[in-house]
């Protein structure tokens, strides 16, 4: 009884205040990671000896005067995320048991959103206060993952984001998608993690693939 009068305290918000609130810090975490991460001297770095100057220096004044649809891109990014995850659940919830209202499943998917945006925080904190990471490591670094564990070298560059998705941050995202799904439908913990393994994972997994795909045609 009192974790259900928790849990009910925990969703009591309203989506578009919280969604304006992230979107902010997303904003202003971007223009932070702009200012002293993303700047001209990490892109020469990392394309130091890959392209010749020249291309260096119209990448940096590209990058620089569409700069600002990145800041335009973060709360529609947001939202596309909250829409299409919701909408996954929504319908898995629908098809498994007892039907989650479409508002409840954003409320859902904006929490769990709240782990993404820490995970995005930390990995530019470390930059920021870690001096022995370099540019071309940074690409590479996802916080709390197993390839923290493995030597990033002897990896195929195609399998490094498929292993970087296993991380304690995604565990969380996980969890807190499916005690949502768990508190608004009544179900169980084990029929709760089904509902979101067969709505966000099955997105996630076809992400993944994706990504792959992208990966090998480069490589």
């Amino acid at each position: 009884m009192i974790e259900d009068v928790k849990t009910n305290e925990l969703y009591s918000f309203r989506f578009w205040g919280v969604f304006l609130v992230l979107s902010l810090l997303y904003v202003i975490l971007y223009y932070i990671t702009n200012t002293y991460v993303y700047t001209g001297e990490f892109y020469e770095t990392l394309l130091h000896g890959t392209v010749d100057e020249e291309r260096i220096t119209k990448t940096i004044e590209m990058r620089q005067h569409f700069l600002w649809i990145s800041y335009v891109a973060q709360p529609l990014l947001l939202l596309l995320r909250c829409v299409i995850f919701s909408g996954a659940i929504y319908t898995g919830a629908m098809l498994s048991g007892p039907a989650i209202e479409y508002k409840n499943c954003l409320r859902i998917v904006i929490l769990a959103e709240m782990v993404t945006f820490l995970s995005t925080l930390i990995k530019i904190s470390c930059f920021l206060l870690l001096p022995s990471l370099s540019p071309k490591s940074f690409q590479y670094f996802f916080p709390l993952s197993v390839t923290q564990l493995m030597n990033i070298n002897t990896i195929p560059k195609y399998f490094i984001y498929p292993l970087s998705q296993l991380n304690l941050f995604e565990v969380a995202y996980w969890v807190l998608l499916a005690m949502g799904v768990k508190y608004f439908s009544q179900q169980k913990w084990g029929q709760a993690l089904k509902t979101v393994a067969s709505t966000y994972g099955a997105l996630l997994l076809v992400w993944i693939v994706v990504i792959i795909f992208i990966s090998l045609q480069f490589s």
